[in-house]
């Protein structure tokens, strides 16, 4: 196992849809979080190097917290949320202001608490919200300087909030031997575009029923052909995905191809499905394949 070193390891975590992956993007000032409104898309640690002046640190952005867990797949997101709480020494935990998230944070924030207040820092980071309507139940749970508010369209509130962080950071190195090189690379980057594609373009059951393995990737200066598994759990999906006369397909090829043109400033982009009916969901073996197991 590679040994790191990093001034500090910060999680992004929270509830589902709250905009962890949105913040995770604005941070890095880079897209390399895909964004998706449905709930649950980010099911993996998604990794990156965070520079901020003499300082070398790991941002982690993380599943939404599960409060059902019907699937082996459930319990393994559960499982990468606590690896990443255990991980990291500064947590910033993303909610927004509104009732309906109040009592689960709460109840995230106790069924934690052991973990959390052994962490140097945490913060807790208020997604579009207004400073004078935070609800009083959180301030008896938080320090007011633990506070972040980032309000509706202020961009510059970013890079306050990276300059939080930075008081906030080791300034000597701390080693860990958490290997992230192969968590986040070409490969598991365009497989989560066509995540989110599916979960634009199909209705409930096809998303979550849905998983995406990259074979191959073939590139030059000119193209990309990538060679694409789909896997299923029924194959009554499968013709739902296809759609008659390969509209749905066609559709979705067209969205991941014009995407990745633009991601990638290239002309010709080739894309394959092949496709696989399995129970996915439920089985070690195909869990491993797609990185939930590390």
């Amino acid at each position: 196992m590679e040994i790191n070193k990093f001034n500090s390891i910060i999680s992004i975590i929270g509830l589902s849809n709250v905009g962890k992956s949105f913040l995770f993007n604005k941070i890095l000032n880079n897209y390399k979080s895909i964004i998706n409104k449905k709930i649950h898309f980010t099911r993996k640690l998604i990794i990156d190097i965070l520079p901020i002046k003499e300082t070398t640190n790991l941002l982690i952005d993380t599943p939404g917290f599960l409060f059902k867990r019907k699937y082996k797949l459930h319990f393994f997101m559960l499982k990468i949320i606590k690896k990443s709480i255990n991980l990291s020494n500064i947590i910033l935990y993303v909610t927004q202001n509104k009732k309906r998230y109040l009592k689960k944070d709460i109840y995230f924030i106790s069924k934690y608490k052991e973990q959390l207040k052994n962490k140097t820092k945490f913060l807790i980071v208020f997604n579009n919200t207004n400073k004078k309507k935070i609800n009083l139940l959180y301030l008896k749970f938080f320090k007011i300087d633990n506070i972040i508010i980032i309000p509706n369209n202020k961009k510059h509130i970013y890079k306050e909030l990276i300059k939080t962080i930075y008081k906030k950071i080791n300034k000597n190195k701390i080693y860990s031997d958490f290997y992230y090189d192969n968590l986040y690379n070409q490969t598991f980057f365009i497989s989560e575009i066509i995540r989110g594609y599916i979960y634009k373009i199909y209705k409930k059951e096809i998303p979550y029923s849905s998983e995406i393995y990259i074979n191959k990737i073939l590139k030059n200066k000119n193209y990309i052909y990538i060679d694409s598994l789909v896997y299923l759990e029924k194959k009554s999906q499968k013709k739902i995905f296809i759609g008659y006369r390969g509209k749905n397909i066609n559709l979705l090829s067209y969205l991941i191809r014009k995407k990745i043109k633009k991601i990638y400033h290239i002309k010709k982009v080739y894309i394959k499905f092949d496709f696989f009916i399995i129970k996915w969901k439920n089985n070690n073996k195909y869990l491993k394949l797609f990185q939930y197991l590390y």
